[in-house]
């Protein structure tokens, strides 16, 4: 098995840049060939290859002979290929998908940002709530449920259930904004 001469793995183990620098001139054209042939970008198959002989630097001690280095190398090149073209892959169904779906007008934008907001305010304002006020509330709000859901599982009557909802609406209308609230109405008046 062929070997430079004057190769030491010992003095390679022990950080030795000569030792290191032969075995990159030793592979890097080679190398560089190998990852050309498969990526067909030469500036791609440099940084592949440099970055393989970063981690070859990184992990110099693990290395038992100069064939385990010379398989780590092909075999790590061979992967960054892989890995570049599975990068590629994703970026180019991405910039598939953003042709076919363009951005939003800024105006839905505005509107998508408003919407988050008003629902953030009612969330925050919910939390407010004394504890039983907020629970029946939080339950017809988030989860869309009907006064009698809620007294069934709850196990409280459902004329509490309307009055402790009623209640909590009356304390939200001076918490919330007119726009949040009136938005908060709707919201509740469509699973009702």
């Amino acid at each position: 098995m062929y070997t430079p001469r004057g190769f030491s793995i010992e003095a390679l183990q022990e950080g030795d840049e000569s030792m290191f620098r032969m075995v990159f001139h030793d592979f890097y054209p080679g190398l560089l060939a190998f990852a050309g042939s498969m990526v067909e970008d030469t500036c791609v198959a440099e940084e592949i290859v440099e970055d393989v002989f970063l981690k070859l630097w990184q992990r110099v001690a693990r290395f038992s002979s100069f064939q385990s280095i010379k398989a780590f190398l092909y075999i790590a090149v061979r992967n960054g290929c892989l890995d570049h073209f599975r990068k590629t892959k994703r970026a180019q169904k991405r910039y598939r998908d953003l042709e076919q779906h363009p951005e939003p007008p800024e105006e839905e934008v505005l509107h998508a940002m408003i919407r988050v907001e008003v629902l953030r305010e009612i969330s925050h304002a919910i939390e407010q709530l004394p504890v039983h006020y907020g629970k029946v509330i939080r339950l017809t709000f988030d989860e869309g449920m009907k006064a009698g859901e809620i007294a069934a599982m709850t196990g409280m009557p459902v004329s509490t259930v309307r009055n402790q909802l009623s209640r909590g609406l009356a304390l939200l209308r001076k918490l919330l904004s007119v726009h949040a609230f009136e938005a908060l109405l709707l919201i509740i008046g469509m699973h009702q």
